[in-house]
């Protein structure tokens, strides 16, 4: 999948405060894990084996923090990023 770099982090915080307010999902799949996790497992699935970024800039550190564990879990699942 191809994807814009802020239209994804953007998809990203919207999949986060979707989950932030589906206690139900957290308790049934989340099994303690951080919930960032559970939304990059779900961009992995969704993305297949290739995800790829037309252009890749990081200018807010609330980003760059989130980022780090999304992409080692969504390249922990499988997929690979360019």
């Amino acid at each position: 999948k191809r994807w814009h770099f802020h239209e994804f982090m953007l998809d990203t915080h919207q999949r986060l405060h979707k989950l932030k307010h589906d206690s139900e999902r957290l308790r049934d799949e989340g099994d303690g894990l951080n919930p960032l996790t559970l939304v990059a497992r779900d961009i992995a699935r969704e993305t297949g084996s290739l995800l790829c970024f037309d252009e890749f800039q990081v200018t807010d550190i609330g980003d760059a923090m989130i980022l780090k564990q999304l992409v080692e879990t969504i390249l922990a699942e499988g997929t690979f990023i360019v």
